[in-house]
Order: C-alpha cells, then sequence, then structure tokens
C-alpha cells in the first residue's frame, strides 16, 4: 500500500492494455496530416504504479479519445478482472507456479 492507502487509481486489466494498443497501432496517424509531420498520438489506456515524487493524488483513465478514433473501449471491470487474473495464476499457464 503506497502513500497510507490515501489515493485513488483506476485499475486497468492487461488484455485490455494489449487489446488497446493493437487497436491503436491499426490506427497509426499519417506524418503528411501531423502539424510537426511526426507521426504519433497519445492514448490514455490506463497505468497503475505506485505513488511517485510530484504525482497527483487523483487520477482517472479517459479512453475517449481512444474509442472515438480507434473503435476500441476497454471492457474489463475490477471485478472480472480480478477473478481472470487469479484463474490464469492458480492455472498451469502460470510460469511461476
Amino acid at each position: 500500500m503506497f502513500n497510507n492507502g490515501d489515493m485513488i487509481r483506476d485499475f486497468t486489466y492487461i488484455d485490455d492494455i494489449a487489446e488497446g494498443s493493437v487497436h491503436a497501432l491499426d490506427h497509426m496517424p499519417v506524418a503528411e496530416k501531423c502539424s510537426n509531420g511526426v507521426p504519433y498520438k497519445v492514448y490514455n489506456i490506463g497505468c497503475k504504479v505506485p505513488m511517485q515524487p510530484g504525482d497527483v493524488y487523483q487520477t482517472n483513465a479517459d479512453t475517449t479519445k481512444l474509442e472515438a478514433e480507434c473503435g476500441y473501449k476497454p471492457h474489463w471491470s475490477l471485478h472480472d478482472g480480478i477473478a481472470e487474473f487469479m484463474k490464469w495464476y492458480k492455472s498451469d499457464k502460470n510460469p511461476l507456479r
């Protein structure tokens, strides 16, 4: 527990991160259409790390841009994601077992 539990975070299931990344790769911007000629876009898929120096107290993932431009919205709920992780963790697919 970091910051004595006095913070708010979104939790994003790994399959949503992977699938969102693939959707973003499938919708790469074209350099000629970018103001600086560099083909890049930044999407907020979600992230979780411990409280860092200069970090803010509350963050929430906003996937509106990812959904509008790439047609993808994460679908795993926290409850279902934890259940799926536990199923994997207990399975023979977990290399740490």
